[in-house]
């Protein structure tokens, strides 16, 4: 029988200590009957007494103020524990709760907070102590209330969108109690478990996925999610439609202490008798998302710390070599710098400039066709080389006719940048919504400019969250619109959804109207709506800076604005492929970890 003391409750207890004594019922007492009458035989029945737990669990109290006096609630789970409960306003210890604390409850009646230490001890059982608020508000100010509580030797556990997910389980009666100044309080609850405490099915289920990890089990622990409304029941949470994101603090006895020996942490979450890996780490936090609340573990694993091999020293070398830049069309001046062989350099930050351009980074080549080097990048060098900086016209714009800013705009790109793309080569286009909470279901649709065109049917295109998985949305090409519909979007508030398709150039498109200096501009636009709300409808446009263009007759000529490549068809502009950027005329262009090393003839130094 749960034992429960809450205000001014009376308590009523079973006396039961001398029948588990006597027949060895009492938890933490362990018997050796004799074996014969030897003299070192004890002299007791009773070999050794160890103290076992009690199991308490505490809530405070949330309310408006309505004349009478409240308490917090404390619980204690052991069957037959005569339980004395002691409140005190300062922490209660086992040296000081009879002459600090008190066995009357401690109460507030007015508007404010009152945080109540409580001491639990009853023969037999390790004592508990914790704290628990008394907060009152005034009438008027009903609303929604949080809290984490963390037990005693329990990892620390953080929320950080608590709030948001309290918001969205509140029911129709929880809306209509708070507008009658009511609080409903959502508590999120960790605490350590005994291996014996932990149910035999959830236990041999963690236990098979950590050795599956090659882990051992570290501490067992229960994370609880509680809802409660002023002067009704609490009810258990037992699975949430947004999901937490948590922070679990692994607690001090399990970090690693071994300097020889690199441990990994595991968070495995179970329910209804299967386990999961939830998150893992090097580190001391694991972090990851839940929705439903049982039983977890923090597993770990050590292996061996390997020095890594130290890297050799260089041997020096007298060539030296010139790295010059050019500002292609741009103005403003750049000074050269003199690298020696196999000696790697960061590109300073370009300083040139070039009116209703954008800069996009460096080439070996005037018209980037070969080895491209970002702003910033890094060389070494083993020849004199030019880069020369590369500009285009590109420009992004945001408009939205979502005149009260409600829902963020969706972001474009393409995988093209810094590259050439044929009328036969598709050009890759990604859209990334992200969901806001509250609503049900999205549509978005992308708007292509006349002279581009799908690649494919609807079947090639993917939508995803923006993690890899896979998202149920029926997909429809009507002409130069690509529609992208989800129905259900409740499981996926807060998170970005990505939608990636193809488009390539019209065969025989007239890009005269896009094409300034030979490179040719085309904007396409990206347009999201949720829950069908037509007065909301989120715009994004890009104008995207992809194409080198030329043109010319069959003779081989070429146009004035353009580059040099030709057309077989005069009215087909024609749209020329980068080469291999592993492939440049006179050197061998390797790229290892971000760093791009040119290797052409070298000179000695003077």
């Amino acid at each position: 029988m749960k034992k429960t003391h809450k205000g001014t409750l009376n308590r009523t207890f079973a006396l039961v200590m001398g029948i588990a004594l006597t027949f060895g019922l009492l938890p933490g007492v362990s018997l050796r009957a004799f074996a014969s009458e030897a003299e070192d035989a004890p002299t007791s029945v009773v070999d050794a007494v160890e103290a076992a737990d009690l199991t308490v669990t505490s809530f405070g109290y949330a309310g408006t103020y309505d004349g009478e006096a409240h308490a917090i609630t404390i619980t204690v789970e052991n069957e037959g524990a005569e339980a004395e409960f002691w409140y005190g306003a300062e922490e209660l210890t086992d040296q000081n709760y009879e002459t600090v604390g008190s066995k009357n409850p401690v109460t507030r009646t007015d508007v404010g907070t009152t945080t109540v230490y409580y001491y639990v001890c009853a023969d037999g059982y390790a004592p508990v102590s914790g704290s628990e608020t008394i907060t009152i508000k005034a009438a008027g100010e009903g609303g929604v209330e949080t809290e984490t509580k963390v037990g005693k030797d329990a990892p620390i556990v953080a929320a950080s969108n608590l709030t948001e997910v309290a918001n969205g389980l509140l029911t129709e009666d929880d809306r209509a109690a708070i507008d009658n100044d009511k609080i409903v309080t959502v508590s999120l609850r960790s605490s350590a478990l005994k291996a014996t405490a932990v149910p035999k099915a959830d236990k041999e289920a963690l236990e098979k996925e950590a050795a599956e990890l090659g882990a051992a089990p570290g501490m067992w622990m229960d994370l609880s999610l509680y809802k409660q409304v002023t002067d009704q029941d609490r009810q258990t949470v037992k699975e949430t439609s947004a999901a937490l994101e948590c922070t679990v603090t692994v607690p001090e006895s399990l970090k690693n202490t071994n300097k020889s020996k690199a441990r990994t942490f595991y968070l495995i979450e179970c329910h209804d008798g299967k386990a999961a890996l939830m998150a893992q780490s090097t580190d001391t936090e694991l972090k990851g998302e839940i929705n439903k609340f049982s039983t977890f573990l923090i597993a770990y694993a050590d292996k061996d710390v390997v020095d890594p091999t130290p890297t050799p020293t260089p041997t020096p070398t007298t060539d030296m070599y010139t790295l010059t830049f050019d500002a292609n069309g741009g103005t403003g001046t750049m000074d050269s710098m003199t690298l020696r062989k196999g000696e790697a350099a960061t590109l300073p930050a370009n300083e040139f400039d070039r009116k209703g351009y954008v800069f996009t980074g460096w080439n070996t080549r005037k018209n980037g066709t070969e080895t491209r080097i970002s702003d910033g990048g890094k060389v070494l060098l083993n020849s004199d080389v030019t880069l020369y900086a590369q500009w285009t016209t590109e420009r992004e714009s945001q408009t939205s006719s979502n005149a009260n800013n409600k829902y963020s705009i969706p972001e474009m790109s393409n995988s093209t940048n810094g590259y050439f793309a044929s009328t036969g080569n598709a050009i890759t286009y990604t859209i990334l919504q992200k969901v806001p909470s509250g609503v049900k279901s999205m549509r978005t649709w992308v708007d292509l400019e006349g002279v581009l065109q799908y690649t494919t049917d609807a079947s090639g295109v993917t939508v995803q969250v923006e993690n890899g998985d896979p998202i149920n949305a029926s997909v429809a090409i009507d002409g130069q619109r690509l529609i992208v519909a989800i129905d259900d979007v409740t499981s996926l508030q807060n998170k970005t959804i990505r939608i990636v398709y193809s488009a390539k150039v019209r065969s025989g498109a007239d890009l005269s109207s896009y094409t300034s200096s030979g490179i040719a501009s085309v904007p396409y636009q990206a347009h999201t709506v949720f829950d069908n709300d037509e007065n909301n409808v989120l715009t994004s446009t890009r104008e995207v800076v992809k194409f080198s263009v030329g043109s010319g007759s069959s003779s081989g000529s070429t146009s004035s604005g353009g580059s040099s490549r030709t057309s077989t068809n005069a009215s087909t502009s024609t749209l020329a492929k980068t080469a291999d950027p592993t492939s440049v005329v006179g050197a061998v262009v390797m790229a290892l970890s971000g760093t791009v090393f040119l290797v052409c003839s070298k000179r000695k130094a003077a």
